[in-house]
């Protein structure tokens, strides 16, 4: 197994279904997946899996079972060799990889959903303030934008309750950038306790970063 302790935090990003190398999910998966009942979560949470194990394959060169994958009590995946950190929506699926704790979360653009009235309920006085000089369309794109940053941080920090507006983001080291599937855009942020750069694996999706299309596979 390689060295795991080197600074670098990795991000894996794909559509789902895609193929995946035969063989199970550790158990609690297993069960956690056949517990579920919306099939369209099912099928995220199968392939948020079989993206972990592709990502840690080709970064650290082990498999999963070597790992010891395991939750905790505020129910997020963990091991003893690296820090991760899972997230799914729509048809993405995205893991994020570290030597230290790190958050990851990825949210469809969907900007009438995020009225005046759920900013309210999801952003800080500060943030507020900020956008009373944004048009409508411009308050709800930041709004979007800034809620995968809250549950990043949140997912970095081991929260256990999400109340994003208690969760203020000026001190924090986070990456946001945006990913395309035909006319879908998603909003996909990282944040970490490593000030170390981050590098993006898109399978079979745009990854924009830095405004730059990039296809690393």
């Amino acid at each position: 197994m390689k060295n795991l302790r080197f600074q670098q935090n990795y991000v894996f990003i794909a559509k789902f279904p895609f193929d995946t190398a035969n063989g199970g999910l550790i158990a609690e998966r297993q069960q956690e997946i056949e517990n579920c009942r919306n099939e369209h979560v099912k099928s995220g949470k199968f392939f948020v899996f079989k993206l972990l194990e592709y990502a840690v394959s080709s970064i650290y060169g082990c498999s999963l079972a070597e790992c010891n994958l395991a939750k905790n009590s505020a129910g997020k995946w963990t091991s003893d060799k690296f820090e991760l950190s899972l997230t799914h929506c729509g048809d993405i699926a995205a893991v994020a990889l570290s030597s230290a704790p790190i958050g990851i979360d990825v949210q469809t653009e969907d900007l009438p959903r995020f009225n005046c009235i759920l900013r309210r309920r999801i952003l800080t006085s500060a943030e507020l303030a900020e956008t009373e000089r944004l048009t409508e369309e411009q308050s709800a794109a930041y709004a979007n934008a800034l809620w995968t940053v809250k549950e990043a941080v949140f997912k970095k920090n081991g929260g256990k309750v999400f109340i994003p507006s208690k969760i203020g983001v000026t001190d924090e080291t986070y990456e946001q950038v945006t990913v395309t599937d035909g006319d879908v855009k998603y909003y996909l942020s990282v944040a970490s306790a490593a000030q170390t750069k981050t590098e993006y694996c898109a399978l079979n999706v745009q990854c924009i970063v830095n405004n730059n299309v990039k296809f690393l596979h």
